[in-house]
């Protein structure tokens, strides 16, 4: 389903732009193609990746989600997160609700010490780097 994008040029349809960016991405997004390097040239609105100097840091936008319902693994070189939330019995207002991506990661990051965190609806993935080796001296003699 591809949507004219000249909406974004008037102020009135701004809230109805992203709208139609929500509906465009769920039959649009390609979520298993997408490198660290690649994620930030696109314009995503559920997750953000920074690259600090030791590390690199990608949120993602998991609103409702508690960490039981949140799995992050790792696979190859992959971070696959999941979510699920389904229809409460109790309370059907909301439905169930579904999410998943999966992002490349550089060989860089070392694996091992790979850490997440979820805190308010955001959940946090640290990529530690790998330190570059020092070169060492050798002595002649």
């Amino acid at each position: 389903m591809k949507i004219n994008k000249t909406y974004q040029t008037y102020p009135f349809a701004l809230t109805v732009g992203s709208f139609l960016n929500a509906i465009d991405s769920k039959w649009q997004r390609d979520q298993y193609s997408n490198s660290l390097e690649e994620a930030n040239q696109d314009k995503f609105s559920d997750f953000r990746v920074s690259e600090m100097e030791d590390s690199y840091e990608v949120k993602y936008l998991l609103p409702g989600f508690d960490k039981n319902n949140v799995t992050v693994t790792l696979v190859d070189s992959e971070i696959r997160v999941k979510a699920s939330i389904e229809e409460s019995k109790g309370d059907p207002t909301f439905g169930s609700k579904d999410y998943s991506r999966v992002l490349k990661i550089p060989e860089s990051c070392e694996q091992a010490k790979i850490k997440a965190k979820l805190d308010n609806g955001i959940l946090s993935v640290v990529l530690p780097k790998r330190k570059a080796a020092k070169p060492i001296a050798i002595k002649i003699s």
